[in-house]
């Protein structure tokens, strides 16, 4: 049983008012163990989603150091996965579908500059084979 806070009578479980002075009763509200589990659910995919977007955005400026375009595809799939973390996690934050995206992006961009230097370097063997074919 509760006591009033305002005249010290007891209160029935469950009442919101006490009965002999009419005066709102203050209930004990402590987190319990389930909200604490929800909560650190929430914190945990809250990072999961913070780190898909530094992943993303590594990844975009990996573009531009060449061969870093390879550092680029991982960092784009690390955040793509912790994106997927952190939604089964239960996160609906703004943030996590902002790391989804710059991590799909960095791994799109990512594949489509290797592939462009990859194709660079072809063009100059051959260009190279051609220079040689031409000296013999």
């Amino acid at each position: 049983m509760a006591f009033c806070s305002n005249c010290g009578a007891q209160v029935p479980e469950g009442s919101a008012f006490c009965p002999q002075c009419g005066a709102p009763v203050k209930t004990n509200t402590a987190p319990t163990a389930q909200t604490a589990v929800v909560n650190n659910e929430a914190t945990q995919g809250h990072g999961l989603s913070v780190g898909s977007l530094v992943c993303g955005i590594i990844g975009i400026v990996c573009w531009f150091s060449g061969y870093g375009s390879l550092l680029s595809i991982v960092l784009g799939i690390v955040g793509l996965i912790l994106a997927g973390n952190a939604k089964k996690g239960g996160n609906t934050e703004g943030i996590r579908t902002a790391g989804f995206i710059v991590s799909l992006i960095a791994l799109i961009g990512g594949c489509l500059v290797f592939l462009y230097l990859v194709l660079a370097i072809a063009l100059v063997g051959v260009a190279w084979q051609g220079i040689f074919n031409l000296l013999k």
